[in-house]
């Protein structure tokens, strides 16, 4: 059943009303949809809602809710992505898989051999339409937040005193394997092309972080989230 996320505030009552033209084209245009058919409707509080449709034009469409149930694909572990920037195309496949993995939040850093330093213009706009479609397919019911781009260091001080474990990727680390330091609630660092410098995993250590190996091979830097978030969450 396709599936489809709308704003909270096109929810009335037993209704879900839209004036979003892309989504009535995708309704009318695309699926050929008529009065009705079924979705299913979710407005990232972790709940779906199964939806009929009532009537559509070409302006407004209005669905009526017919159920509403807790969304049964939620992860249990909390996980918060800080990732370093990477060339346009791998950061938003980076971000595209590790929605469908299930990170709660992701936030981009500025790390020291990061090959690219700031978001280009209307890139954040692009980041959460790619949010938005990736937890329409994957089954999501909650939209992981796009945090604003940090530098390195703020990012670290940002969760130091935080209440989750903060950890960070570096393939240098021998002793701690990622799978050992899983608990509910993670803020997971994962760094540019090349790795982090040593210098900035020293700032990491000394402030309580924990460096941790995602396994004997070097992965590529969009690699490595989704290594990491599959074996927080799918093991």
């Amino acid at each position: 059943m396709q599936r489809f996320y709308l704003p909270p505030d096109n929810f009335i009552g037993d209704y879900a009303i839209s004036t979003d033209l892309d989504f009535i084209k995708r309704l009318s245009l695309v699926l050929r949809a008529k009065e009705g058919d079924k979705f299913l409707l979710f407005n990232g509080d972790g709940r779906e809602k199964l939806a009929q449709l009532l009537n559509i034009g070409k302006q407004e469409v209005k669905l009526l809710i017919i159920d509403d149930y807790s969304g049964p694909r939620e992860p249990v572990r909390k996980i918060n992505l800080f990732l370093a920037l990477l060339k346009a195309d791998k950061l938003e496949w980076a971000v595209q898989k590790s929605v469908e993995l299930g990170a709660v939040s992701i936030t981009p850093i500025v790390c020291k051999r990061s090959v690219s330093q700031s978001l280009i213009a209307n890139k954040s706009s692009r980041l959460k339409q790619i949010i938005k479609e990736a937890t329409e397919q994957c089954g999501g019911s909650v939209l992981a937040g796009l945090q604003p781009l940090l530098p390195y260091k703020q990012a670290l001080l940002s969760v130091a005193k935080s209440a989750g474990r903060n950890l960070i990727a570096w393939e240098d680390e021998d002793n701690n394997r990622l799978a050992d330091f899983a608990s509910d609630q993670i803020n997971l660092f994962i760094g540019p092309e090349g790795g982090f410098a040593k210098e900035e995993i020293e700032i990491a250590l000394n402030l309580n972080f924990t460096a941790v190996s995602l396994g004997q091979r070097i992965l590529r830097a969009e690699t490595a989230p989704i290594a990491a978030l599959s074996i927080l969450l799918l093991t």
